[in-house]
């Protein structure tokens, strides 16, 4: 990686707490799927949902993805105006 990301995207925050610390060290903003079991402090984003459950991981995937893939796409059409 020749730069940092502009934001990381954890699920399971719990699991992904050493990630978690890296990016808040050089402040990149963490977006992350946060369980009621879960201490979510150090997450800038929080997506509230059962970390536990792969539907439920699914579902908040494949919302982010459209989501950056939506942000992406206006970007680039921005761009290009």
């Amino acid at each position: 990686m020749t730069k940092l990301p502009e934001a990381v995207f954890i699920v399971g925050v719990r699991e992904g707490k050493n990630a978690i610390r890296e990016a808040n060290k050089v402040k990149v903003p963490v977006i992350g799927m946060v369980d009621t079991d879960t201490n979510p402090k150090m997450v800038q984003y929080i997506i509230p949902g059962n970390d536990d459950a792969l539907k439920s991981i699914k579902l908040v995937v494949d919302l982010v993805t459209t989501a950056i893939k939506e942000g992406q796409s206006k970007a680039e059409s921005a761009k290009i105006k």
